[in-house]
């Protein structure tokens, strides 16, 4: 089958790669009760404080200089993800080297990946031929895609998927996840609290079973954008918050929140409030911090050519259309052209040949009221940002795809779906009339007065 073929490569190739992370696979946790332990990704990170040797990054905003100045000592672990300050392993093992230095300040830093060892390997393997054994019984569950007292199956959708779960590389990758957070955290002194960027990705649950069944303490998933209409991953059944057996679906203790949109819906669902923590946003804490820096009603009529920022999705194909789309609009050559990809999804500007392309790698904070227009496909939260300072936006809504774009139903954003809606959002007269909303999606207080309670 090629998805034992894609799995067996998957598994060789990501231990190929990342070997060089078990250079930090010995650290000296913090063990005190004044300490807090943090789940997050190696990425966003500033350029500035990355060449001090320093961790701050946009995903945890002003959260990484609150601690010292609270005299809490930090565990981090990190997901291992190329970007172009750290593009390869032995880069990222040089840098947390580096931060673990001055762990005092910087908090102590390992990535998951450095547990990687040959006992976790051949327990993957065996984990893995014993799925392919049990992968004719599974294949009986095809009914289980078919609703009670319905026609409607939907076994052809999501026949791929569910094999690549239960044969392919996806179920390398998870029983990966399952060896190594039960490994990190069999080994880990006992942490009272535990924060991480909660996204309901499939690590999430290895990491929370592992968590409590090493008896460590209170989990707390940060949901650090903002919950999407149509967007099912961050809502659960009712009944889980019944069940209190061994098979439970696993959950963190609470979910902080940080905007009045996401609050509702979590409500809406049925999610128990007690679960729930507000706090101010910090992923666009300097946004709300620098209102009086957002975007002015400037005179276009000056201006030879206008700038336009393109957003890249986590998804290489929808991108990559948005851009094909870009290269057939009638005014291309009115503007200039910025592209800020993805982290983890990086656009070459040479593929794209029709259109005259610039890269981006600055923090998009800093960068954003450079532009008058910004596009993006529906999927992305950075248009977030670019909301907060009034700039004008256009989602590209790419074939079959559900628009889960945050700001659906925005009356002033523009929807682009073709090449008549595309060249119509991109007319200049359109995009001389900057937004001007007074923002408050988020709850903002420049001191941080409900993270200082969340964290001491």
């Amino acid at each position: 089958s090629p998805n034992i073929v894609k799995a067996i490569i998957y598994l060789i190739k990501n231990i190929f790669v990342h070997w060089p992370l078990k250079k930090v696979s010995k650290v000296e946790w913090f063990e005190k009760k004044k300490s807090v332990f943090f789940f997050s990704y190696m990425f966003h990170l500033d350029p500035v404080k990355f060449n001090e040797g320093k961790y701050k990054t946009g995903q945890w905003g002003p959260i990484t200089e609150l601690l010292p100045n609270l005299s809490i000592k930090t565990n981090w672990m990190h997901h291992f993800i190329p970007n172009s300050l750290i593009p390869n392993a032995k880069t990222g093992s040089n840098f947390v080297k580096k931060l673990n230095s001055n762990s005092e300040i910087n908090g102590v830093h390992q990535f998951i990946l450095s547990h990687l060892n040959m006992v976790i390997f051949f327990k993957v393997v065996l984990n893995y031929f014993k799925m392919l054994l049990k992968f004719p019984l599974i294949l009986k569950f095809k009914n289980s895609f078919k609703p009670d007292e319905s026609k409607i199956c939907f076994w052809h959708l999501l026949k791929n998927d569910f094999v690549n779960s239960i044969i392919g590389p996806k179920c390398i990758e998870n029983l990966l996840w399952i060896e190594l957070f039960d490994h990190a955290f069999s080994i880990m002194p006992r942490q009272e609290k535990g924060i991480y960027l909660q996204e309901n990705q499939g690590w999430e649950k290895a990491f929370i079973t592992s968590w409590k069944k090493h008896k460590h303490g209170n989990l707390i998933g940060l949901n650090n954008g903002f919950v999407r209409f149509w967007d099912t991953r961050f809502f659960e059944d009712k009944r889980n918050f019944e069940n209190t057996s061994d098979f439970m679906f696993p959950t963190p203790d609470q979910i902080i929140l940080t905007d009045k949109i996401s609050w509702k819906s979590y409500l809406d669902s049925g999610y128990p409030e007690n679960k729930l923590i507000k706090a101010e946003t910090i992923r666009y804490f300097d946004s709300c911090l620098n209102k009086s820096d957002n975007k002015q009603t400037t005179s276009y009529e000056k201006k030879s050519k206008l700038k336009a920022l393109i957003l890249g999705d986590i998804i290489y194909e929808t991108t990559n259309n948005m851009i094909k789309l870009l290269e057939k609009i009638v005014n291309k050559e009115d503007f200039i052209w910025t592209i800020k990809s993805h982290p983890a999804c990086l656009i070459n500007i040479n593929d794209h040949k029709n259109i005259k392309l610039e890269n981006s790698c600055e923090n998009l904070q800093d960068i954003v009221s450079k532009f008058d227009v910004v596009v993006a496909p529906a999927a992305t939260l950075s248009v977030l940002e670019a909301y907060l300072k009034n700039i004008n936006i256009i989602i590209f809504l790419d074939k079959d795809e559900i628009n889960l774009s945050p700001l659906r139903g925005v009356p002033e954003v523009k929807l682009a779906y073709d090449l008549d809606t595309m060249n119509k959002a991109f007319s200049i007269q359109e995009i001389k009339n900057p937004l001007n909303k007074e923002q408050n999606l988020f709850w903002f207080d420049k001191n941080l007065t409900l993270w200082k309670k969340i964290l001491n």
